[in-house]
């Protein structure tokens, strides 16, 4: 499993324009990605982002990243009041689950 951590400063005053401009506009692309695993979205205090992303593979990933590119996401969030500022990126070594 390869790992997209994304940390953004928010506007948020603009928080609920960015949700709906994310799940009609750039889910619906994410999702038809082949390889594409999950995507977590989390406010942390009002006025930064973080986006963990999770593929099946490194290749998926830059995949992803050429249609983000391609689509103008960046501009597009940059516009809604997101300011881009730290990405990581990796092969997860772990992952663990709850015991059921």
């Amino acid at each position: 499993m390869y790992v997209m951590i994304n940390n953004s400063k928010a506007d948020p005053a603009r928080r609920h324009e960015v949700d709906q401009w994310v799940e009609k506009e750039m889910l619906p692309a994410l999702q038809k990605t082949p390889g594409f695993l999950a995507n977590y979205e989390v406010w942390e205090g009002n006025d930064h982002v973080t986006v963990v992303t999770t593929w099946e593979n490194e290749a998926a990933s830059t995949a992803w990243m050429k249609i983000f590119e391609a689509e103008n996401f960046d501009s597009q969030l940059g516009q809604l009041g997101l300011q881009f500022e730290s990405a990581r990126r990796g092969e997860a070594v772990r992952h663990t689950t709850a015991h059921k």
